[in-house]
């Protein structure tokens, strides 16, 4: 996966070799499925950009009118994100259709960061958050670990309240 600069617009692309897609194929098979239905993800930093690990929940509204959402570990405040887009990426008769989709971060009206989420079906594949004061790019992967029975074991905030 790469970030592609066009017309003064950031965008995600994830670029899939076969080699690549065959690993997502292979971890479709073996991985336990999260399902879009639940609409709950449970993720967490790979290390590689601080030397603590960021801890995030993303909640996927399952429809327009339901909004979609994060909140991060020892965090006081649910952000809202919109859904930006949805895009098929590579489709296949025997395999789930692979699907990128973007959310816009705004708080007070301001656009302060990016969302990508990379998955087929209902399964989890990569997901990246792009911060727009500095452009860094956070990568995640989900934290089968961290599944409670609503929400991630970590999050004391959703426990008590919930947009």
């Amino acid at each position: 996966m790469h970030l592609i600069q066009k017309d003064g617009e950031r965008m995600f692309d994830a670029v899939f070799s076969w080699r690549r897609y065959l690993i997502l194929s292979c971890t479709l098979i073996l991985t336990p499925i999260n399902s879009y239905s639940e609409a709950k993800f449970c993720l967490i930093s790979v290390k590689e950009h601080s030397k603590k690990y960021l801890h995030l929940q993303l909640k996927v509204g399952e429809n327009s009118a339901e909004p979609s959402w994060v909140v991060y570990e020892n965090s006081k405040t649910i952000i809202e994100i919109k859904k930006n887009g949805e895009k098929i990426i590579s489709a296949d008769m025997n395999t789930p259709a692979i699907t990128k989709t973007s959310w816009i971060e705004e708080i007070n009206g301001r656009k302060t960061g990016e969302y990508y989420m990379i998955s087929a079906g209902g399964t989890f594949g990569e997901f990246v958050y792009i911060r727009g004061r500095d452009n860094k790019i956070f990568k995640f992967r989900e934290d089968q670990e961290s599944y409670g029975n609503e929400n991630c074991r970590w999050n004391e905030l959703i426990k008590k309240t919930s947009p």
